[in-house]
């Protein structure tokens, strides 16, 4: 049987927090965290948010 994958997408949790904010509030110096780990965002879950529902929008954007 011949599997075709026909779209992708992404979904991203709503929440975002900078490199930048980590440094300020981790180490108390700027660019430190990127520098490291050359990330600039990272996403986290809400409460409101799960595993579920973040599959779903993606399914809805992979299909429009």
């Amino acid at each position: 049987m011949k599997i075709n994958i026909s779209a992708i997408a992404k979904f991203l949790p709503k929440n975002c927090i900078s490199s930048q904010a980590l440094d300020k509030a981790i180490l108390g110096r700027d660019g430190k965290i990127e520098k490291v780990t050359g990330v600039k965002y990272r996403h986290h879950v809400s409460k409101n948010e799960s595993v579920c529902q973040m599959g779903a929008e993606a399914l809805l954007i992979a299909l429009t």
